[in-house]
């Protein structure tokens, strides 16, 4: 009954999450992957996300089953400090459930999420020898949908190396097992292009920038994932105990983020500092620890403002809802609006001016004849046929 009862606590938060992130609407990167579009992750999750484009509440639905997954994915974090106290492993679970990275990222439409919980997964994995020797197929599948989801779980492919190596299983089979899935992806990588595209622009979109700053980049995110005790307290532990598994993926990790920066990359540290936490027992023996992680994800989160407004693509989709016809925009846009219109939807060009029944200027646009002004404010204007 007491497990029950956490399992519906958790299961309210999730919730929250999600409808937090909600409010502030759709995303470019969520409707990408709702959508299906070919880049620039692997195909398995989008796929999946995309067959559910039939329900009316697709994105609330993948927003709280993504939310759930994160948060109920404590029992793992909990199960990992299982030679700890009562204290203690309540301490781990705390951390996992309260950092900035995950409330900052749980109920986000996101692959950071999902990998980052394929990778507690692995970390879990490596004290389980009893049970990888007898599901590694099981195991090995669940490998492949995770190279197959995102190409970021690389980065934890000494964790997963090591998870194969320990089985009694030949170590013939065991090399099969952790290099056939790699194998295959790279072979799917290179039939596609607008993946190795958006690789190269990945990887050179920092490089601008000074080398401090790019430091800095990754210390903020380092900061936020484990919202600086959790920081502080797993890496210590990985060190002092020489995870070497665990703080070669965090190096994979650091110079992945320092090459290509994206702020939902700190929920990717949490599954590591987990990892090196749950062998530092006596620095989560505090309910201090608990205090001073409250307050600083307090001030991380308060750098992501709550809106209430949703995106501008969702407000024009509901005014534009009931006129039929061929919807042109103008400017740029992202995804989001692709998702959100259900109207043939085309990049603005004067030689489609006469088939279109609205036009959408971001921000603005001079006056179009034969149209009429529906929508106006500082980041959109909305015209609609008049004759």
């Amino acid at each position: 009954m007491k497990s029950l009862k956490s399992i519906i606590g958790l299961e309210v938060i999730a919730i929250f999450l999600a409808v937090f992130h909600g409010f502030g609407g759709l995303k470019t990167d969520e409707a990408k992957y709702l959508l299906n579009i070919p880049y620039p992750h692997p195909p398995l999750a989008r796929w999946i996300m995309s067959v559910t484009e039939w329900m009316p509440i697709q994105e609330m639905f993948w927003r709280i089953l993504l939310a759930t997954l994160v948060i109920q994915s404590v029992w793992f974090v909990i199960d990992i400090g299982r030679d700890l106290s009562s204290l203690q492993r309540r301490t781990l679970g705390f951390l996992w459930i309260f950092s900035a990275g995950t409330l900052l990222q749980a109920g986000s439409i996101m692959m950071a999420p999902i990998t980052a919980f394929q990778a507690l997964v692995f970390v879990w994995l490596l004290n389980k020898k009893v049970f990888v020797n007898r599901y590694s197929a099981l195991i090995g599948i669940f490998w492949i949908a995770s190279l197959f989801t995102a190409y970021q779980i690389i980065l934890f492919s000494p964790i997963v190396f090591l998870v194969f190596w320990k089985t009694n299983l030949k170590k013939r089979l065991a090399l099969v097992l952790f290099f056939v899935p790699i194998i295959l992806l790279a072979f799917y990588t290179l039939t596609n292009p607008f993946v190795l595209a958006s690789m190269v622009n990945a990887g050179t979109q920092n490089i601008h920038l000074a080398y401090h700053e790019q430091v800095l980049r990754i210390f903020y995110l380092w900061i936020i994932g484990g919202s600086g005790c959790l920081s502080v307290i797993g890496l210590w532990g990985m060190i002092v105990r020489r995870q070497w598994a665990i703080i070669a993926s965090l190096i994979l990790l650091f110079a992945y983020t320092f090459l290509s920066y994206r702020p939902y990359y700190a929920i990717l540290f949490l599954p590591l500092l987990i990892a090196g936490a749950s062998s530092s027992s006596k620095l989560l023996n505090s309910y201090f620890i608990r205090f001073i992680t409250v307050i600083i994800t307090a001030f991380f989160v308060s750098l992501y403002p709550l809106s209430f407004q949703g995106s501008i693509a969702r407000t024009v989709a509901n005014k534009i809802e009931n006129i039929e016809g061929v919807v042109l925009i103008k400017g740029i846009f992202g995804h989001e609006w692709q998702y959100e219109i259900s109207q043939p939807l085309r990049v603005h060009k004067e030689s489609l001016v006469e088939y279109a029944e609205v036009i959408v200027c971001i921000p603005m646009c001079e006056e179009r004849i034969g149209f009429s002004l529906m929508f106006d404010n500082d980041d959109v204007q909305v015209w609609i046929r008049s004759n």
